[in-house]
């Protein structure tokens, strides 16, 4: 999850050019937008978030299921309800 704020400085881009990067990739059908505290917006990949918390349950089980077989350590939730 990032906001246009948060991207502007890791980038070093002005908060405007990343925040048409961020709505391009939310036409595009990447970002899914989530407004947030005060009125701002957030970005989430969920298909990315989706992929990382498969391959985590796919290390955390012995069956490399963790539907199938108890994990051997904790599961990450997806925090994006």
């Amino acid at each position: 999850m990032v906001t246009a704020t948060t991207l502007s400085r890791i980038l070093g881009v002005s908060f405007p050019a990343a925040s048409a990067a961020l709505d391009e990739l939310r036409r595009a059908g990447i970002l899914q937008p989530k407004s947030i505290e005060r009125g701002a917006t957030a970005y989430l990949a969920r298909d990315v978030l989706d992929l990382i918390t498969m391959a985590e349950r796919t290390l955390a089980s012995t069956r490399f299921d963790t539907r199938s077989s108890t994990p051997n350590r904790p599961v990450p939730v997806c925090p994006c309800g």
